[in-house]
């Protein structure tokens, strides 16, 4: 892999996070766009292509060369191989990814490590520093294939240690069938989450477990009502299921709870505006909301949407 090849490869493990460029219109579209299409299979194929084609055309422009297909398809396996794996990494991470657009719409996630996991990001930091003072192309590939077997087994203790951390609140609540594990910086610590569907809401349970042990750390219980209230919405609002609804019209509202792990909601009223604070209950685990969003919904049908660091209602 020549020089030109390895600026491709790195240019394109990062290509997907462009979307990023969203939050210069504030959190609310950043919550909005972001591991949406870019962060998909098709996408990485079409760039792939497109990048493939516009190399091939600038080598044929200077070296007065036919089409020369090898080398073509070459610069599209980089191009796969950068996209692929930065959507792999990402579809580990809780954050779900919007991966099989334009067929589907939904968020997908395989929940198997941390943003920060010590050893994954550790491996990738000594091989790059590694790889950066070694010129041997044999000791590069070395250093590569241990990193990339270091991570491996890595993810393989996660996905067993998952199960496991599964199988411990499964085994004491047997009757439960909605289940979801989300992971910590810990390979042997996960968070295990039961959801209970009530008329409009859903009662989360959370649960920290040791998966070594099987053993249960600490657990956290939550309600959030109103959530699937599918009665009337039209101005006069005049009740907080109508609040909660109305305020689902806009679209910064909808992508937030798409993008949440375990949608909830609070409600106050105040001067004839209800104050409905979207959150995701998964940010409670530490006991405080961290962000959400808000939407102010007056009974005559105005709809104002910003976003809120931190829990307005100051909740205990």
């Amino acid at each position: 892999m020549d020089k030109k090849e390895r600026i491709i490869l790195i240019i394109t493990c990062v290509l997907p996070d462009f979307d990023a460029i969203s939050l210069v219109n504030g959190w609310e579209a950043f919550f909005q766009f972001h591991r949406g299409p870019l962060h998909s299979f098709f996408f990485a194929v079409l760039a792939s292509l497109a990048i493939g084609i516009v190399y091939i055309s600038l080598v044929r422009v200077q070296q007065r060369t036919f089409f020369p297909v090898k080398r073509f398809l070459l610069i599209v396996l980089i191009c796969l191989a950068g996209l692929f794996s930065h959507l792999f990494l990402d579809l580990c991470t809780p954050w779900t990814t919007q991966v099989l657009w334009p067929f589907s719409n939904e968020q997908i996630t395989l929940d198997l490590t941390s943003f920060f996991d010590p050893l994954f990001l550790a491996a990738i930091f000594l091989a790059s520093a590694f790889i950066a003072y070694t010129k041997n192309a044999k000791k590069v590939q070395m250093i590569a294939i241990a990193a990339l077997l270091l991570i491996a087994v890595d993810f393989g203790v996660r996905y067993y240690e998952k199960g496991a951390a599964v199988q411990t609140v499964k085994g004491i609540y047997s009757d439960t069938t909605e289940v979801m594990s989300v992971p910590t910086y810990r390979p042997d610590r996960w968070w295990v989450v039961l959801t209970t569907p009530y008329e409009n809401g859903y009662m989360y349970e959370l649960y920290h477990v040791d998966s070594i042990h099987k053993t249960i750390v600490n657990s956290l219980t939550m309600e959030s009502s109103f959530i699937h209230y599918d009665g009337s919405a039209e101005p006069p609002i005049d009740s907080p299921e109508e609040a909660v609804a109305y305020s689902k019209r806009d679209e910064k509202v909808k992508a937030f709870i798409e993008k949440s792990r375990l949608p909830a909601v609070d409600v106050t009223f105040d001067q004839g505006v209800w104050h409905v604070f979207w959150y995701d209950a998964f940010s409670e685990v530490d006991g405080r909301v961290s962000q959400g969003i808000v939407a102010d919904v007056s009974t005559d049908g105005t709809l104002t949407v910003s976003l809120s660091l931190g829990d307005p209602f100051n909740r205990d």
